[in-house]
This record gives structure tokens, C-alpha cells and sequence, in this order.
């Protein structure tokens, strides 16, 4: 992985996005989360880590 603070930072992130996905849950399974930035970097954070822990959703980039 990266620096300390990389490493904190996606493990904050990882939390957010488990607590995202355990909220879409709850409606019925047919939840998502959606993610908006306007950071391409970060959209491609988000978007990985989502693939990485297994969510279902998407990551919507606006200028």
C-alpha cells in the first residue's frame, strides 16, 4: 500500500462504505450506494474500493 496516511484513510473509508452498504441493505436488497464527487482521483478511490470489499453501487463524477 502507501504512506500512514493513505493507509487511515482508506481503512475511514472502508468503515463509511460498509456502513453505506449495510444501510442499502436494509431497503429490501435493492439499495445501492452512490458516491458523487467531482474528482476524478477520488471517484477512482471510491470506485476501487468499492470493487475491493464487494459493494454494489456506483460512483458518479460531476464537474
Amino acid at each position: 500500500m502507501g504512506s500512514k496516511l493513505e493507509e487511515v484513510a482508506t481503512r475511514v473509508m472502508d468503515k463509511r462504505l460498509l456502513r453505506l452498504a449495510e444501510a442499502a441493505s436494509r431497503m429490501g436488497d435493492t439499495g445501492v450506494i452512490e458516491y458523487v464527487t467531482n474528482s476524478p482521483v477520488a471517484a477512482k478511490f471510491f470506485e476501487d474500493r468499492m470493487i475491493a470489499l464487494g459493494l454494489r453501487g456506483y460512483v458518479r463524477l460531476v464537474p
